[in-house]
């Protein structure tokens, strides 16, 4: 009988001269013929929870290379560290918590330390073209649950009041860039889809909760 143990392997960067590498064992299983079908390989809910870890592992070390704002943007002094905050990421099949370091000045700038300030969004936009694809061609409560068979369990970001929401608020900026927009040009929904991604994740924060 043998063991394989899956390893994920995370890459961080400041500069070429400085790179860190951590190899992480993931998953560890012992290695022996396989006598059915559903033996071969891995079953639907250890593929997530493996790639929930990687990506786990990968986050981890792309938050520490965060700008971290060490000198104030407005008066040019050296900013304190205020601890740090917990965000929400809600990536494509999992959840994460994600640690940002606060920091501060005298002069009463503060860095922004939230995935929303940062980026707009706490929202993979990957989930949400999932959300809208099968809330678009079901029915909001039908589209949670394939949402949560695709996963594997339930999670409260696909629920059906906020696969309609983010239906709503799409379909709201397509709506707007069509009318501003009536003549069809060869990249017309490519340009729909880059607007609907930009102004989506400008006005995220006045509606997620």
């Amino acid at each position: 009988m043998t063991n394989i143990i899956i390893f994920a392997i995370s890459i961080s960067a400041g500069t070429e001269d400085e790179i860190i590498i951590e190899r992480k064992e993931v998953s560890s299983c012992e290695l022996s013929e396989p006598l059915n079908i559903e033996e071969l390989g891995y079953t639907h809910v250890a593929q997530i929870e493996i790639l929930k870890d990687i990506t786990e592992n990968k986050i981890h070390h792309q938050t520490k290379l965060i700008r971290s704002n060490t000198i104030c943007p407005s008066c040019g002094k050296t900013t304190n560290k205020h601890g740090t905050f917990t965000s929400n990421f809600h990536s494509v099949f999992s959840d994460h918590k994600v640690q940002i370091q606060r920091r501060n000045c005298n002069c009463g700038w503060t860095n922004k330390f939230t995935l929303e300030g940062l980026f707009g969004s706490a929202f993979h936009p990957d989930l949400l073209k999932l959300q809208c694809e099968f809330g678009s061609d079901n029915s909001f409560k039908r589209a949670e649950n394939l949402l949560k068979a695709l996963n594997t369990r339930h999670r409260p970001v696909n629920n059906h009041v906020r696969i309609s929401k983010t239906i709503e608020k799409i379909g709201s900026i397509i709506g707007e860039f069509k009318t501003e927009n009536p003549v069809q040009t060869e990249n017309y929904g490519m340009e729909i889809a880059k607007i609907a991604k930009k102004n989506f994740y400008i006005s995220e924060m006045n509606w997620e909760k």
